[in-house]
């Protein structure tokens, strides 16, 4: 019991609603956020595997926009998480900004706060700065 108490000493943030114009949704803070820490500690990794995009022809269209929402389009393939949609974790509703206050690291794998990030606030990351070719490999 005392380590899932513990734990909940890393939580930093919920779904919220965006303020980003068209965002619908983000992560947003419930406390104060320290500079150079990622506030998603506790977070697994997912594997990510290369699909054909017209292999997904007999999968139903709600879970297709679902794998365009979250999946990386790369030519006629697309890659999706290995451990499946359901498993989708805070990370993946951080939304878009040219004025981030996160970096991702190792091409999405986690993420580190730029500056102090105050209760409230929207965590946002530049989706460019994924990788050298732009992509942003989480979503």
């Amino acid at each position: 019991m005392r380590k899932i108490i513990k734990g909940f000493q890393n939580v930093y943030c919920r779904i919220g609603v965006s303020k980003i114009d068209g965002a619908g949704v983000g992560v947003i803070s419930i406390r104060d956020i320290p500079a150079g820490i990622n506030p998603f500690p506790d977070t697994k990794l997912n594997k990510w595997e290369k699909v054909k995009i017209s292999d997904l022809k007999d999968v139903h269209p709600n879970i297709c926009k679902m794998i365009d929402d979250f999946g990386v389009k790369e030519g006629d393939n697309i890659w999706v998480p290995s451990a499946g949609l359901n498993n989708l974790n805070i990370s993946y509703f951080i939304n878009h900004s040219k004025s981030p206050n996160m970096i991702a690291m190792d091409q999405g794998d986690y993420f580190l706060t730029l500056r102090e990030i105050k209760e409230g606030d929207e965590l946002t990351v530049d989706y460019e700065a994924y990788d050298e070719e732009g992509h942003a490999l989480m979503f």
